[in-house]
């Protein structure tokens, strides 16, 4: 069952979070109007070329008006985050065996926002430097168990393209986007849009994702059931 699994997350990495432009893994996807989506500095290069205006997409070819430039297409924080999902499931449980800041001593933090674990001593730096001072960390103990019981807590920050600073916090059913406490003031009056807390939508995302991939590992068992016993079949008729 591992096995299936793991080459169902292949495919999945493969089939739905590598960029048409670049051909490589999505680097901060942001998703056009036409719901295609691309990584920022892919979107970016196209905005150069024709200066912001009459972009075609490179999917659909539909034209989008980016005069704002890349950074105000919406970002697609389901990729971004299945992104970062995938991106570590070569590490066991998330445990990381050396600091992410020295490289040497052993971890007994992690840092939500840099998503890498530290030593004692990189802690206490990262706690003084100014750029870090604010960032969330935890001891692993805690981030391993608050994991288990909520992966959408230890995820790091995504903040709002529209309103640089403020954190993607809620999610916008109406509108199938995630917003930030400006949004709603501005463009998601709460009278007329549903909106909802971003965690409570990534996890329901996240449930979803899961039981099709226990659908597709049991689909991709059935086939192969289905392939050995055709090659039985064969081997009968042929020594007949």
């Amino acid at each position: 069952m591992a096995t299936a699994e793991s080459k169902i997350l292949e495919k999945i990495d493969e089939n739905f979070l590598v960029c048409t432009v670049c051909s490589e893994r999505y680097r901060n996807a942001k998703i056009l109007p036409c719901l295609h989506s691309f990584c920022e500095q892919c979107i970016h290069k196209l905005v150069q070329k024709s200066c912001g205006k009459n972009i075609p997409c490179p999917v659909c070819r539909r034209v989008h008006d980016l005069t704002k430039g890349a950074s105000s297409v919406q970002s697609n924080v389901f990729l971004n985050e299945l992104v970062v999902l995938l991106g570590k499931r070569h590490e066991q449980t998330n445990k990381v065996e050396k600091c992410g800041g020295c490289l040497q001593g052993s971890v007994t933090t992690y840092c939500i926002d840099c998503t890498f674990g530290l030593c004692d001593i990189c802690t206490s730096a990262h706690k003084r430097i100014p750029s870090t001072k604010s960032h969330h960390t935890m001891t692993m103990q805690a981030y391993e168990a608050t994991k288990s019981a909520d992966i959408a807590m230890v995820q790091p920050p995504v903040y709002c393209s529209h309103h640089p600073g403020n954190q993607l916090k809620l999610y916008c059913d109406s509108c199938d986007i995630p917003i930030c406490i400006e949004c709603i003031a501005i463009n998601h009056n709460i009278t007329k849009h549903n909106c909802r807390y971003l965690k409570d939508a990534a996890s329901q995302y996240a449930t979803d994702l899961t039981q099709v991939t226990d659908i597709l590992a049991e689909k991709e068992k059935e086939a192969t059931e289905s392939k050995e016993n055709v090659q039985q079949m064969t081997e009968l008729l042929e020594n007949r």
